[in-house]
């Protein structure tokens, strides 16, 4: 690209013609509105081009001594990029790639590394404060007070953090220091202790990947998965069994009785997907899923339950009609009506179906369920 070819003729030429090009790029106006991610108002790293190019040609000059004037005139130029993210904040990239600059060009001069770590205290809604501990990680990774210092952030939460922060540093530890015999030691116990349930979460999904077939991370997989206080860690605690367990023997079972005992809808509803989704092949798995949709006592797992046989069952004779009666008998409107879109979907060939959907608006007294109705036959219209 033109981008080489500049750095190339920047390695090639006096350090004085590289101080002109690079003054020439920062003066460069770039209208950062044109550079806006369209979901999230953020500003892409193509926003700041111009100061990338004009750091990747000062990285070129051989004998940077020559050049201190424009290597502080660059940091300064970095540094307030990173402390006032104007007009726009940052995308995560944007925030990395010039962190890492910075830490990378300037890594020997003795104020980097606590300005760096200083980021940690600005805007809690910003990239910055991740992207600051990824660059510190990756730049001082051979030093051992990184390590503990990334330890004390994973583990403690301050008043001025949030939560990115931790799970960034935990995932920076694995990173850089999985082969490091304490590692794994003190990832299981910091799974244990920390109080933020998000970054117990990473810890854990970070454990069941590393330690796939470790019979000592089964037991811990099911223990977080029966005696976490916190739902979603229950739930992932599951989905590492249900991904990496499942031809274990217990592991069905184990599964089938968190789907019936856990007291959070939540897990019930997500592992009773996993049971779907996983062990169709499992001749208990249907009849499992019929109790679920008829006693759960939450109307989300048992509309998880009708989806569930609705499309793995489809071929089974007793599905449409069990569909059918669940979509007249449930309590909740919203089982009812995920059995009315069940059966219009998977079965609008069939003559008895548009008779039947025409009987559900005379007999669903919810209004959500009759226009689930409607639109189920407006669109089996308009396909024929």
């Amino acid at each position: 690209s033109w981008h080489e070819v500049l750095r190339l003729i920047c390695g090639m030429i006096e350090p004085k013609f590289v101080v002109e090009i690079i003054n020439f790029l920062l003066e460069q106006k770039i209208n950062r509105s044109e550079f806006l991610n369209k979901s999230d108002p953020k500003l892409k790293k193509e926003g700041i081009n111009n100061i990338i190019l004009a750091v990747q040609c000062f990285e070129e000059v051989r004998n940077k001594n020559l050049v201190n004037s424009t290597s502080e005139k660059l940091l300064q130029t970095l540094k307030y990029e990173i402390e006032s993210e104007l007009p726009y904040q940052f995308m995560p990239d944007t925030a990395f790639v010039l962190l890492l600059l910075i830490a990378t060009n300037w890594q020997d001069e003795q104020e980097t590394l606590p300005w760096l770590k200083r980021c940690l205290k600005f805007d809690l809604s910003s990239f910055v404060l991740a992207a600051a501990v990824m660059a510190i990680a990756e730049v001082w990774k051979d030093s051992l007070d990184t390590l503990a210092w990334l330890k004390e952030l994973a583990l403690v939460k301050q008043e001025d953090q949030n939560d990115d922060v931790q799970k960034i540093a935990v995932q920076s530890i694995v990173k850089h220091w999985l082969n490091n015999s304490e590692t794994l030691l003190w990832l299981k116990e910091f799974a244990l202790i920390n109080e933020n349930s998000s970054v117990r979460r990473e810890a854990l999904r970070i454990l069941a990947k590393e330690l796939k077939k470790d019979e000592d991370n089964l037991s811990m997989l099911k223990t977080y998965a029966l005696q976490d206080e916190s739902w979603f860690v229950r739930y992932t605690a599951l989905e590492a069994l249900a991904m990496d367990w499942k031809d274990e023997p217990n592991t069905l079972k184990f599964l089938k009785n968190r789907i019936v005992e856990d007291d959070n809808y939540a897990v019930r509803f997500q592992a009773l997907q996993l049971l779907g989704r996983d062990w169709q092949e499992d001749p208990d798995t249907l009849p499992f899923l019929k109790d679920r949709a008829l006693q759960d006592e939450s109307s989300r797992v048992r509309q998880a339950a009708v989806n569930a046989i609705a499309q793995g069952w489809k071929e089974d004779p007793h599905t449409l009609p069990f569909l059918k009666d669940r979509a007249l008998q449930d309590e909740d409107w919203s089982v009812r009506e995920a059995a009315v879109n069940a059966i219009a979907q998977g079965w609008k060939e069939d003559p008895d179906t548009l008779p039947f959907l025409k009987d559900c608006i005379l007999q669903n007294e919810n209004d959500d369920v009759r226009l689930a109705v409607v639109y189920a036959i407006i669109q089996n219209i308009q396909k024929d």
